[in-house]
């Protein structure tokens, strides 16, 4: 009788194995395994239609008060004033939902590039075996739903965007920076709200980068892209920061904390 060649052996017992579906555990050391295993399953591909009630209820209020607008406006023969209205705020979200994904998708991309996955799991790759879901599936979700809140945020300033576009000088310089006032009316509150969104976005950035290249959880050391890329995000963090103390600098010309309206004259010795 011939001899059984035993990695022969264990070659067909996997084949088979993985023709009914089923996942091969090889032996450990102490002789143990070798059995089959049915893999985990995979959560249910409808677990989405779980979000229709979600945004069902979310654009209730926004459909109500735009037909309840439609009919005030329409009443009194401003619907030119509306459709303004509309516009503006579609385009500042399209505007802020578009461009922070690409913020957000493009630095996920750069840190895969320079820290790919290693033998070591991050917590995001744990979720990921659990589930059953790729990590660049979990991420775009992730940067979706957060690029969608910062789309209603930013929408929600077309006023001082519609007061930016349409400025005019006033024709009064302040004495403490030798500014036009409508500098303050006009500029100065879009500057803030653009400041807000970039540090909004490179933090959440900055987060992307340390989770993906598993800094603290696969040590310390990181690669030379990588020490670059937070670098590049943590000085235009840093900037952004700067640009606020200007920007708080500036509103002292209207503050109203001190004993007089305006800039008193500590803000503006000290």
């Amino acid at each position: 009788m011939r001899n059984s060649d035993p990695f022969a052996d264990l070659i067909r017992s996997i084949e088979e194995n993985l023709q009914r579906g089923e996942e091969w555990v090889p032996p450990d050391d102490g002789g143990g395994g070798g059995e089959p295993r049915q893999p985990m399953s995979r959560p249910s591909r409808w677990w989405w239609l779980l979000i229709i009630p979600f945004l069902f209820l979310l654009l209730f209020n926004t459909i109500i008060g735009f037909l309840t607008d439609w009919s005030w406006y329409g009443s009194l023969g401003l619907d030119s004033i509306l459709w303004t209205r509309i516009a503006a705020s579609l385009g500042l979200f399209v505007a802020g939902f578009v461009l922070t994904w690409i913020f957000l998708f493009v630095n996920y991309w750069i840190a895969r590039r320079v820290e790919p996955f290693g033998l070591v799991s991050t917590p995001v790759e744990q979720v990921s075996d659990a589930t059953g879901i790729r990590v660049p599936v979990i991420a775009i979700v992730i940067f979706t739903l957060f690029s969608f809140i910062m789309g209603l945020n930013v929408a929600a300033e077309w006023p001082q965007l519609l007061l930016f576009l349409n400025q005019s000088n006033f024709g009064v310089m302040d004495p403490v920076f030798n500014r036009d006032a409508s500098f303050y009316i006009f500029t100065l509150p879009i500057l803030e709200i653009v400041r807000g969104w970039l540090q909004a976005v490179i933090t959440v950035s900055l987060i992307t980068v340390v989770v993906v290249s598993g800094i603290g959880w696969r040590g310390w050391r990181m690669r030379t892209g990588t020490l670059v890329h937070l670098g590049v995000l943590g000085a235009l963090f840093l900037g952004l920061i700067a640009l606020g103390y200007q920007i708080d600098a500036a509103k002292l010309v209207y503050s109203e904390r001190g004993a007089v309206f305006g800039a008193g004259y500590t803000d503006v010795n000290a």
